[in-house]
């Protein structure tokens, strides 16, 4: 009897003992389950942010590629037509500069030319100067020889 009253005394005792550590479990559990579900929650919503993240940045990435492709294929043509430019202006330039050395050699020719005309009328001016002083002081002797006549 009494070992056996012992031995239910002491598994009841026992079953409480559970009741009550299974119970400060459960109790421990559900709160610990509250705020796993609200870190769940949280994981979720940044996972979704991660998501727009990531297709923001596909957004952007092809935006500044796009516009990189259009300023490259820009710069080319500028370049192609800065390359014909030139190459039309040097031609120009070439063909130019030979009908300019024609003008600059045509132009010192006639300085030339000039500078010999310039002799030639300092001479005439010389001999006819020469000859209308001479006429000068010939008429003068002429008056003056007519006035010792008169």
């Amino acid at each position: 009897g009494d070992s056996a009253d012992a031995h239910a005394a002491e598994l009841q005792s026992v079953r409480e003992g559970h009741d009550v550590h299974a119970r400060a479990l459960l109790d421990r559990l559900e709160s610990t389950h509250g705020k796993h579900a609200q870190d769940l929650q949280s994981l979720m919503e940044a996972h979704g942010h991660h998501a727009r993240m990531a297709d923001r940045l596909d957004y952007l990435e092809r935006v500044v590629g796009d516009s990189a492709d259009v300023h490259a294929a820009e710069l080319q043509s500028v370049r192609e037509g800065h390359d014909v430019h030139a190459r039309a202006l040097l031609d120009r330039l070439e063909s130019t500069h030979g009908k300019h050395a024609q003008d600059l050699q045509s132009l010192m020719e006639a300085h030339g030319h000039h500078a010999k005309m310039a002799d030639r009328l300092d001479y005439l001016e010389r001999v006819v100067g020469d000859s209308a002083d001479s006429h000068a002081a010939e008429l003068q002797s002429v008056r003056e020889g007519h006035d010792v006549h008169a």
